[in-house]
Order: structure tokens, then sequence, then C-alpha cells
């Protein structure tokens, strides 16, 4: 309910008079600290939410406006798309990601490793069809 109404642009003072007996106890302070803790998580939550749907969107339209699109033209583009995602979020994230991904959880990098050699591989096993 904070979540919603912080988002809603509610004011403190009217977001604890809306939120009566549940924020019994909650002080100003208490929900600076939740606009500055939960609430961002909230906020990244949405934003990744709302990324991936326009993803989802774009891509139920792209593949609408194909049409009878050769599906072997598809599949490629896919593994395009995939490449370019896996390329951007190591730009993004840099090496210091990966060495903290690397002590934190060593066995995810075999994962990436293994994707990127299953991406390969197809691409391969295609152009070998073709």
């Amino acid at each position: 309910m904070i979540n919603t109404m912080l988002e809603d642009g509610l004011p403190h003072h009217i977001l604890l008079d809306e939120l009566g007996e549940a924020g019994e106890g909650l002080s100003a302070q208490h929900l600076a600290d939740w606009v500055r803790g939960r609430y961002q998580d909230y906020v990244k939550h949405r934003e990744t939410i709302d990324h991936a749907k326009a993803r989802m969107e774009f891509a139920a339209h792209l593949l609408r406006e194909l049409g009878n699109a050769d599906p072997k033209l598809i599949y490629r583009a896919c593994g395009v798309l995939v490449a370019l995602q896996i390329f951007d979020a190591i730009l993004e994230h840099g090496d210091q990601a990966l060495q903290d991904m690397l002590k934190a959880k060593p066995a995810s990098y075999i994962t990436i490793i293994n994707s990127l050699c299953n991406l390969t591989n197809a691409a391969l096993k295609h152009e070998q069809q073709r």
C-alpha cells in the first residue's frame, strides 16, 4: 500500500492518515527510510517488469508484421538479439560485476559460458543446414 501511495505522489502526512490502523506507529522518519530503501527496490522492480513487457510487446508486434516470414530468419534474429543482450550486460556491468559474480557464485560463470557455447553451436548447426 505504501509503495502505491508513494507512486501516486501522496504527501507523507496524507499517506500516514490513509494507512489508518495499518500505519499505527509509523512516523515521517520511517516513511523517509522506506522511500530510500524499499520504495527504491519497488521502483526498480516495476521498471524491470515494464521493460520486459515492452520487449515482449515489440517482439509480438514484430512477429505480426513479419507475417509468413522464413522461420530461419526469425531464429537467426533471436540469436543476434540474445548475443546483443549479453554484450549489453557485459558493457553495462563490466569486469567488476564478473569478479563479484565469480566470488559469490562461481558456477554462474559456467552457466554463462555454457549459454554462449549453446548459442554458437545452434548458429553453426543452422548454417550447416543452409
